[in-house]
């Protein structure tokens, strides 16, 4: 099995307004095989936004092996587990929306 890369787009979070289709774009041209989404890129998106980032991902030949809600930032007490189990629910159904 050959080795895939993937570009985590969370690198791109200081760029403001640089929308998500235009870092795929980016993305591909950097020669990667696919992306790891970064969750506040798509939160906000509608059912039809997915839809077509899905079509974008597929027309680029990019892979999306994970979306990248960042679970691990639990406080050691844990007095955010439920905040973190939330952005879980959350997060999985637009993963598989997504591919991943």
């Amino acid at each position: 099995m050959p080795l895939r890369t993937s570009f985590c787009t969370i690198a791109c979070r200081k760029r403001e307004g640089l929308p998500l289709a235009k870092i795929l774009e980016q993305v591909k041209a950097a020669g990667y095989d696919g992306a790891e989404i970064w969750w506040p890129q798509v939160e906000q998106f509608s059912d039809a936004q997915l839809a077509e980032t899905k079509d974008m991902l597929a027309r680029l030949e990019l892979k999306v092996p994970m979306l990248s809600p960042y679970l691990g930032n639990f406080n050691l007490p844990m007095t955010n587990r439920e905040e973190m189990l939330e952005r879980a629910r959350r997060a999985a159904p637009v993963a598989a929306k997504l591919g991943a």
